[in-house]
């Protein structure tokens, strides 16, 4: 857990750092980024790795990955970008990302006088990240697959919006992170590694 809080809180230090030392001017906020690099790669027998999204949205609730700058999209291409490592004369994996949702859902609250003093409890994100990896094109081989699917859910409270509710979905997606990496490694090493 301290691994994917380490590298948020570090890319926020060094981007204040670097704001200050530069010529001041309108502030953009950078991307946040998530790292696995402190894990060892897996050597697939692949010359090219393509990302391939596949999921668009739907599947019912209330979908809003889109109002954050992070997605479980972007988690599953830094776990591509940090877990593989390609070392091959051919062959080309593919990681086809099935689903990669955030998902709000309204919790109960309290009503009348007494829910006027209290800082409920009144959504649950639930994020999703669903992928398959695909190994074809390598010769003398038939081609492999590995797939996972992680999810984890948060709940927030009445004065967490907008802005306020940063902090908590980077928490989720940390979450998401450590579930997703638990859930396809093991698929990886079993299927689709060399070494």
């Amino acid at each position: 857990m301290r691994r994917f809080h380490l590298a948020i809180v570090m890319l926020a230090v060094g981007a204040t750092l670097s704001a200050c030392a530069s010529d001041p001017g309108p502030a953009t906020p950078s991307k946040p980024t998530f790292h696995y690099s402190p894990m060892a790669p897996y050597v697939i027998s692949a010359t090219a790795l393509q990302i391939e999204p596949v999921y668009f949205g739907g599947g019912g609730g209330q979908h809003v990955e889109q109002n954050y700058d992070y997605t479980p999209t972007d988690l599953a291409a830094a776990w591509a970008r940090d877990r593989l490592s390609l070392a091959g004369a051919s062959g080309k994996l593919t990681m086809r990302i099935l689903e990669a949702s955030v998902i709000e859902t309204p919790l109960d609250v309290k009503q009348g006088l007494r829910g006027r003093f209290t800082n409920d409890q009144n959504r649950q994100l639930t994020a999703r990240l669903s992928v398959e990896l695909l190994l074809q094109e390598v010769p003398g081989g038939a081609p492999a697959r590995a797939s996972a699917t992680a999810s984890a859910s948060r709940t927030f409270s009445e004065k967490e919006i907008g802005s306020a509710a940063r902090p908590g979905y980077m928490l989720l997606l940390e979450e998401l992170a450590r579930n997703f990496d638990a859930a396809l490694s093991p698929q990886v090493k079993a299927y689709l590694a060399v070494r």
